[in-house]
């Protein structure tokens, strides 16, 4: 998962010496007008943009009689389902957690995961198996091909990598259903209903049995099968028991350029979002419809809908250029349900002292860690937070002057810039130099925060390019930060 970008342009980290340049900064409140809040036009239910507003809604058709036999006594339980007033970035319910925890049979999580990396050993395994299951989904069920963009390139690599990652957590539901429950909120925005949910379960196992050939057995069908509905349940009963909106509509009040490559926006909300600084939200932006991009509020919540957001070009992209080069003011964007758990601890902490904090981003994934701090500085009395903002050239580092502001204020922070080169390009002809009092370390960061001091007795968390966040992590397991203190979004 990456933040404001397709990818992200910085790589790795830097050589850091043992001291850090800690300094303080408040944060500066930033008036904004009152939204212009837009009803619903319906005459029952909430006022509030739904999937309708967002897109037409597609019926189930007439005639499923060619339709493949589904293990309907499974979904049975779902088509009433009440309903209960949640935020939407609600803690998970607990009895779910449970449920889950006493349905998995491990044997179950070992079979679909030796599955997966039987398909995935084999050449263009999971690209084939990608291709089968559109190709399945698209021919039973044509009506489901206007939910997907028309470019399905990045889609399909979504889609494969989303199911990894849920079915390598089965067997921890305490990570797994979280993560599904917001995800189930997230895709009301799409208007699914429940025999769509079943479509894509069978185009998926039977995109898996062909992918499989001859190893496919019918103790794997189970297997899928069974898998499968915990994962569509929880989805659907966590979209049921939501009231809020199923979509934000929001107005571009702001777009500003520090770099070439980078623009902030800022929009203004029909109506305010309950999110944990730290998740993020998928975006759909004006001419490039269907094509959802996750991005991550670089500010705390606000009780007027402002949110800011940071987002880099990549070349070749079909939305960062748009976001870049084209977004202007005035223009509307929409906005799905807040997915993720990245801040979790540090805006929830658990009972006794909290133990000190370690945030390491580079490029735009400063946005995340951002958002956490500026909703710290708010508070009376926090933990100490390290930050290693890292870049590859310095005027990578867009918003130290904002982390430095933060720092200078608050004792409890300390930031440290990393960059790989010490000198900008050539092209760059803007400022470069660091806030007063405040150097530059040079080298990859996940070398220059391995080197930097003992973090085991730290949480942390880490955002950046998947390259960037593995090495780091790889390096602080290797001097002793547990795996299960090291927190970062799911890397696709």
């Amino acid at each position: 998962m990456t933040y404001g970008t397709e990818t992200d342009a910085s790589s790795v980290p830097p050589q850091a010496p043992s001291r850090r340049c800690g300094h303080r900064l408040q944060v500066v409140p930033v008036a904004h007008a009152a939204p212009a809040f837009r009803p619903h036009a319906s005459s029952t239910g909430p006022k509030y943009p739904t999937a309708r507003d967002v897109r037409p809604e597609i019926c189930s058709p007439a005639d499923r009689s060619g339709h493949r036999a589904i293990r309907d006594k499974q979904y049975s339980a779902l088509e009433s389902l009440p309903g209960a007033t949640r935020p939407a970035c609600a803690a998970p319910h607990t009895d779910r957690i449970a449920e889950v925890a006493d349905i998995v049979d491990p044997r179950l999580c070992a079979l679909i995961r030796s599955n997966v990396e039987a398909v995935s050993a084999r050449p263009d395994g999971l690209q084939t198996l990608s291709k089968a299951f559109y190709a399945n989904l698209f021919a039973r069920h044509p009506e489901t091909r206007q939910y997907f963009p028309a470019a399905m390139g990045e889609q399909r690599e979504r889609i494969l990598h989303a199911v990894v990652h849920v079915v390598d957590r089965l067997s921890r539901p305490e990570t797994v259903v979280p993560f599904l429950e917001q995800l189930g909120r997230d895709h009301r925005k799409y208007g699914i209903e429940l025999w769509q949910y079943k479509a894509l379960t069978e185009a998926l196992i039977d995109a898996v049995a062909q992918a499989a050939g001859d190893d496919w057995t019918t103790e794997l069908d189970d297997a899928w099968h069974h898998a499968l509905h915990l994962v569509a349940t929880t989805m659907t009963e966590a979209a049921a028991a939501e009231t809020g909106p199923a979509a934000w509509v929001g107005t571009v009040v702001e777009h500003r350029r520090p770099l070439d490559d980078v623009a902030v926006v800022r929009l203004r909300l029909d109506q305010p979002m309950a999110y944990e600084p730290g998740q993020y939200v998928s975006v759909q932006v004006p001419g490039r419809p269907r094509m959802w991009r996750y991005l991550s509020p670089a500010t705390p919540p606000d009780a007027d809908g402002a949110v800011e957001f940071h987002v880099r070009r990549v070349s070749g992209g079909w939305v960062s250029p748009y976001i870049v080069s084209h977004a202007r003011v005035g223009e509307t964007w929409v906005l799905g349900s807040p997915i993720g758990a990245l801040g979790a601890e540090t805006m929830r902490p658990g009972p006794g002292r909290p133990r000190p904090l370690l945030m390491i981003a580079s490029g735009t994934a400063i946005a995340p860690m951002r958002a956490q701090l500026m909703a710290l500085a708010r508070r009376p009395a926090t933990r100490a937070v390290t930050v290693f903002y890292a870049g590859r050239y310095p005027c990578d580092l867009y918003d130290l002057p904002t982390l430095w502001h933060l720092a200078r204020t608050n004792p409890w922070l300390t930031v440290v810039p990393v960059t790989e080169s010490p000198t900008d390009p050539w092209w760059f002809t803007g400022p470069t130099d660091p806030p007063a009092g405040l150097s530059l370390l040079e080298g990859p960061v996940s070398r220059c925060v391995a080197e930097a001091g003992d973090w085991s007795g730290h949480d942390v968390q880490i955002a950046g390019s998947p390259a960037m966040i593995q090495a780091t992590k790889f390096r602080l397991q290797a001097t002793g930060v547990p795996a299960d203190r090291i927190r970062h979004d799911p890397l696709y």
